[in-house]
C-alpha cells in the first residue's frame, strides 16, 4: 500500500500529543503496544519501516564552504515522529551535561555552567547526526524498556534511506539526547574521578565545552585529556573535527554558545556577557522594525507566506498577519535570552517590546 492511499485512511491530524507514563512505556514491546501509544494503524508503521521513498533529499551550503546533506521526511512519517517525540522522547530527560533540545535548555543555560571558569576546552563532533545509525537508536530504546520489535520499529521510522538519523526529522535532536547520554555519562565520571567537581562539562548537540579554573586540571585538558577525551569519542562511533578544537586562556576569547564566560576587566560579579556582535544585531532589529514594521522587516517569512496562499490570493494578507505575529515572538524570545544573559541587551528589548505593543494595537 502506498503513502497517500493510507493518508486517506488515517489522517495524522488525528493524534492526540499526551504524554505516555514511565509505567505505560514498559508495554511498548511489540509493533501492537506501539501503535496503541501513537494511536496509528499497525500498517501504518510497518509502512513506514519498510518504505522510504517519502524521505526528500536537499543540499544546504555550509556556513563556510561545503554542501550540508539533509533528509526531510514527509508528512506521514513526520507526524509519526512527533508522537515518537511527545509520547516517549519528552519524557526522557537528557544528561545532566546536555544542555540542547529540551523544554527549559539554552545556549545561555549552557554558557552559565561555565560562569567565571578561566580555562576552556572546546570540542566539536563532525557529522553528528549522520554518525548516529539505527542500531544506536534501537540498542538505547531497549535500555529504557521498550521492546525488541518496537525498538526496531522507531529505529527503521526515524532513519533516513541510508539508516542514519538526519537533521531534517522532528525527533532527531532527542534521540540524539538519548544516544549521547552514556557519553556523557562516562566523561563525566572519569573527569569526577579525576578532579572532583573541579572541572565543568557541558554538551551543546555536538559541541562539547570543558572550563576549569585549577592550573593542574588546565594542563590535563589541554594536553592528555583532549587524547583521553577523543578517544572516547572514537569508542561510541564519532569523530572529532579537530579543525574547531580550541584551548582557551584568560588572555583569548572565552566564548560558550555565543556568551563570553569571564571577563576579568569588570569591576562587577563576573557573569556571562554577549558579544558585540550580538549586541549589534539587536540594535539593527530595533532600527528595522521601527522603519519598516516587523512585517516588512522579516522578508523571509512573508515570501513563505506568499508562497503558500498562491492557491488562494484572498489569504495573502492573512497569512502575513500571521507570519509577522510569529516573528514578533521569536523577535521578542532572541533579546530576552541575550538580556537575561547581559544587562547591556535590556535596552533593546524593552525597545522591542514596545515598539511591537504598538505595532499589535494599530497605533
Amino acid at each position: 500500500m502506498n503513502v497517500v492511499s493510507t493518508k486517506r485512511r488515517w489522517k495524522a491530524s488525528s493524534y492526540k500529543f499526551s504524554e505516555l507514563a514511565s509505567d505505560e512505556r514498559l508495554w511498548i514491546i511489540d509493533a501492537l503496544g506501539l501503535a496503541s501509544a501513537l494511536e496509528v494503524p499497525q500498517k501504518v508503521l510497518w509502512q513506514l519501516t519498510f518504505d522510504k521513498r517519502d524521505w526528500n533529499r536537499y543540499l544546504i551550503p555550509k556556513r563556510r564552504k561545503g554542501l550540508r546533506e539533509l533528509w526531510v521526511p514527509g508528512h506521514l512519517r513526520k507526524s509519526v515522529l512527533y508522537g515518537i517525540l511527545r509520547r516517549i522522547l519528552d519524557l526522557l530527560p537528557p544528561s545532566e551535561n546536555a544542555m540542547a533540545y529540551f523544554k527549559s535548555l539554552s545556549i545561555l543555560k549552557n554558557a552559565k555552567k561555565h560562569e567565571g571558569n578561566k580555562y576552556l576546552l572546546k570540542l566539536d563532533l563532525t557529522n553528528f547526526f549522520p554518525s548516529i545509525t539505527k542500531k544506536n537508536i534501537k540498542k538505547e530504546m531497549q535500555k529504557i524498556g521498550i521492546g525488541e520489535e518496537a525498538a526496531y520499529l522507531i529505529a527503521q521510522i526515524a532513519t533516513d534511506p541510508h539508516g542514519r538519523l538526519s537533521q531534517g526529522s522532528p525527533a532527531s535532536p532527542a534521540l540524539s539526547n538519548l544516544v549521547m547520554r552514556e557519553f556523557d555519562e562516562e566523561v563525566s565520571k572519569m573527569l569526577a574521578g579525576m578532579f572532583n567537581e573541579s572541572v565543568v562539562y557541558t554538551r551543546y548537540s555536538d559541541d562539547l565545552a570543558f572550563s576549569t579554573k585549577d592550573e593542574e586540571a588546565k594542563r590535563w585538558l589541554f594536553n592528555e585529556g583532549e587524547e583521553e577525551i577523543g578517544r572516547l569519542v572514537t569508542a561510541h562511533g564519532f569523530k572529532l573535527n579537530t579543525r574547531k578544537t580550541a584551548k582557551r586562556s584568560p588572555g583569548g576569547k572565552l566564548w560558550v554558545t555565543g556568551f563570553n564566560i569571564f571577563r576579568p576587566n569588570n569591576s562587577s560579579p563576573v557573569h556571562v556577557g554577549a558579544p558585540r556582535r550580538i549586541r549589534d544585531k539587536l540594535k539593527a532589529m530595533v532600527h528595522n522594525v521601527s522603519c519598516v514594521g516587523v512585517g516588512e522587516h522579516n522578508i523571509h517569512t512573508v515570501a513563505i507566506a506568499q508562497k503558500l496562499a498562491r492557491r488562494d490570493p484572498g489569504r495573502v494578507m492573512e497569512l502575513m498577519d500571521v507570519a509577522a505575529r510569529k516573528h514578533s515572538a521569536a523577535l521578542l524570545g532572541f533579546a530576552q535570552m541575550y538580556a537575561n544573559g547581559d544587562d547591556r541587551c535590556t535596552p533593546y528589548l524593552v525597545s522591542l517590546k514596545k515598539m511591537l505593543s504598538r505595532l499589535d494595537s494599530g497605533n
